[in-house]
């Protein structure tokens, strides 16, 4: 028991709580330590390019399905509020991915692109949803390779009615509405169920098409419906018929904005990875959210499929 604990110094109960209690003592510092170096790498990876007065160009990379905006939305935001940063590329790789995610990303870019200039550069899939972000840039350029387009809404899930029966399982639902379940896979979708779906994916291509007339002004509304039906093109076509501006690789996508905005050779850029410096990354358990289910089940997608 720790007498006169008001008289001890902080280096005395230092010391004190080291030889009682040496392992939760080493723990607790060990996370403070993390959690101020993680600090001061976050800091330090700001500051640094703070510094530039010539500027540089932000990099935004979306790779993969797109499901969590908030991390994209995050590095949009930082490039938004570094003055160093002069102008941002959104360097697209995807097959597209979540609806309400897509559209997240897509108005944080409409945001980005009133106070600095955004190019999109699509990399060897950007498609569906991955294009409908690519809309909210100034320019949009491809690989005469890429695969792109796909402006389309998919819905779908399992039923698994048939296999219930025959393993001799029953699923009960009691709902207080005869819409309640319309989507559960524990049966089939009656002609009115259908319907009811059928307009929540209309309306959502509704959308889609709307954000293409709002970013590639050049478009007509019967062109773009003329391609909206879901197909995929590769990059020269998509030139071809209006729905990317330029061909170009990546490095020329850098060059192409630095021109634009008088950046010197070499052109230097910069990514925020809002990630990358946490405790959880640090503690090397960033793969955890990978690899765990997703909660929400059902959810409406912008994908290439």
């Amino acid at each position: 028991m720790i007498r006169g604990f008001e008289s001890l110094s902080l280096r005395h109960l230092v010391e004190h709580m080291l030889k009682k209690h040496p392992l939760l003592s080493s723990t607790i510092i060990l996370i403070v330590l993390l959690l101020v170096f993680s600090t001061l790498l976050n800091l330090t990876q700001v500051q640094r390019f703070s510094l530039l007065q010539e500027g540089v160009i932000g990099v935004v990379k979306i790779k993969g399905m797109i499901l969590n905006p908030d991390p994209v939305v995050a590095q949009i935001r930082k490039m938004e509020q570094t003055e160093s940063v002069r102008g941002v590329i959104v360097r697209l790789d995807s097959p597209g991915g979540g609806v309400a995610a897509s559209q997240e990303i897509y108005e944080a870019l409409n945001e980005l692109k009133k106070v600095k200039p955004v190019y999109a550069s699509m990399g060897a899939v950007a498609a569906s949803g991955a294009y409908y972000i690519a809309c909210a840039s100034d320019r949009i350029f491809a690989n005469p390779g890429t695969i792109t387009g796909s402006i389309g809404v998919l819905l779908q899930w399992f039923n698994l009615e048939e296999l219930g029966k025959k393993i001799g399982a029953e699923a009960v639902t009691i709902t207080s509405v005869p819409n309640k379940d319309l989507m559960s896979m524990f049966h089939g979708v009656e002609n009115s169920q259908r319907e009811i779906l059928q307009q929540l994916v209309d309306d959502t291509h509704e959308q889609f098409v709307q954000a293409i007339l709002k970013g590639r002004e050049q478009l007509k509304e019967d062109q773009i419906r003329t391609f909206a039906d879901g197909r995929v093109v590769v990059g020269n076509r998509a030139v071809a018929i209006g729905l990317v501006d330029e061909l170009g690789s990546f490095s020329q996508v850098i060059s192409s904005l630095g021109q634009e905005l008088d950046l010197q050779e070499p052109i230097q850029t910069i990514e925020f990875d809002s990630a990358s410096f946490s405790l959880i990354s640090l503690l090397g358990l960033a793969p955890l959210k990978e690899i765990l289910p997703d909660p929400t089940g059902i959810r409406l997608n912008y994908l290439l499929q």
